[in-house]
């Protein structure tokens, strides 16, 4: 690819983590302002979760069967209906639920621009995915500020003439170089990678929840902690195309499990942990793009889908705390590592 195209590459990447961000906000923003109810919040939590997460499986499917739709518009769309019908005397479910879907729309959207140019190279949409973490902390406390709806509207607005740029930009590029990626380990089957790549993202979202911050007891600290979450994501593919994907993924994994216990109590260590901890995104979006290579977008659909699967179980901690103890965590970390070394290839 010429300098032009990799320029338009991470050009594209970059405007759609913006995007990201400010769909997060305006979503998270309106969660905060509209359900303060503590005897709802599981359910909503658990409905969002469903509308915006699982969809993308389906939605991906159709956008790699029918290559001239466009997610991120139609996502931004329902987002702004939401956002009108709430202001008429109608249940808050409905527009909550059209805001959720929009963005499982927009979602995808990302994931498509980003993997439909992004070569060979991790980084584009694991830059892409990155702007999500800030934004959820960002809406949550614009939420839970009381902070007029509005502001997030106008983030949301421009987080849609991003969209828009990335169109522009794609449609001068030269070539597209669409997702090429050779992770996968070719000894092993297809059915096998995808199960073990859909158990990497479920445990670490369900691992997510286990990481012990006792020093987060600020907003500010909260910020930071999703700001290293966002991090993590973005240098994962970072990492994973200067350094090589199995590489980056088995020393993140191996090093984030005993900083993750070490840093209970101490900031620095706990965001070092946190950062590592959640460089494996990329990777396991590279995984099924290397055995899917026909429908990317559907595989992306499916690392969504495990994480909801990994993050549908904090709805049962209360009841069921030891599923994220230090025991636990550290059997399924062990159990991601090892998965990863059976199904990646060694770095070239």
């Amino acid at each position: 690819m010429n300098t032009g195209n990799r320029a338009g590459r991470y050009g594209i990447a970059s405007l759609w983590c913006i995007a990201h961000f400010a769909l997060e906000v305006i979503c998270f923003q309106y969660y905060y302002l509209y359900f303060r109810s503590a005897a709802i919040a599981a359910f909503i939590s658990m409905g969002y979760d469903l509308v915006a997460f699982l969809p993308q499986v389906f939605i991906g499917s159709f956008t790699d069967e029918h290559k001239k739709f466009r997610p991120g518009y139609a996502g931004a769309a329902l987002v702004f209906a939401g956002l009108f019908l709430n202001i008429a005397p109608l249940p808050r479910l409905l527009p909550f639920l059209l805001i959720s879907a929009g963005n499982a729309f927009v979602h995808v959207g990302g994931a498509k621009d980003t993997l439909d140019t992004c070569g060979d190279k991790l980084s584009p949409p694991a830059i892409f995915v990155a702007g999500g973490s800030v934004g959820v902390i960002t809406g949550r406390l614009l939420g839970s500020h009381d902070k007029p709806v509005i502001i997030g509207a106008v983030i949301m607005a421009a987080g849609v003439l991003c969209i828009f740029l990335s169109d522009r930009i794609k449609a001068k590029m030269a070539e597209t170089s669409p997702a090429a990626y050779d992770i996968a380990d070719g000894r092993r089957s297809i059915p096998v990678i995808a199960a073990l790549s859909f158990f990497v993202v479920a445990a670490r979202g369900l691992a997510g929840y286990g990481i012990p911050t006792n020093w987060a007891n600020v907003e500010l600290h909260s910020v930071l902690l999703f700001c290293g979450m966002g991090l993590g994501k973005a240098l994962g593919g970072i990492f994973s195309d200067i350094f090589g994907a199995k590489k980056t993924a088995l020393v993140s994994t191996a090093l984030s499990l005993p900083l993750i216990f070490l840093g209970a109590d101490n900031m620095v260590i706990s965001l070092f942990a946190v950062t590592l901890f959640s460089m494996t995104m990329a990777t396991t979006l590279g995984i099924l793009v290397s055995v899917f290579p026909k429908t990317p977008v559907t595989a992306y659909g499916i690392t969504v889908a495990g994480l909801l699967f990994g993050s549908m179980f904090v709805f049962i901690k209360p009841f069921c705390p030891v599923l994220f103890g230090p025991v636990v965590i550290t059997l399924l970390m062990i159990s991601v590592f090892c998965s990863l070394m059976y199904i990646m290839k060694r770095d070239k």
